[in-house]
């Protein structure tokens, strides 16, 4: 399975975000999809590997800081992806 570095440079997320304010809501759904995927197998191993949660909490960080500056639709799809990125995080703990 692709990491998380690998599919946000595939699917450009991130580029086309910041510099077209455009929230890319297919590539969006690959990399929440991807991180559940990811998640169950770090639960199992008992064990998040560092350089995933850092591209994890960049990837919250850029929505959450950003979405003062996008148009209201995008604000929006931001906050909820940034919720549902949350709610990955603390389902590890369960």
């Amino acid at each position: 399975m692709q990491s998380l570095h690998e599919l946000l440079e595939e699917t450009g997320f991130q580029v086309t975000l910041r510099m077209d304010d455009t929230f890319d809501q297919a590539a969006y759904g690959r990399i929440r999809d991807a991180l559940r995927i990811h998640a169950e197998n770090w639960k199992k191993a008992d064990c998040v590997p560092f350089d995933e949660m850092a591209e994890l909490l960049g990837l919250i960080d850029q929505l959450a800081r950003g979405s003062d500056f996008y148009d209201e639709e995008t604000a929006g799809l931001a906050e909820n992806a940034c919720l549902e990125l949350e709610e990955i995080i603390y389902d590890l703990q369960d």
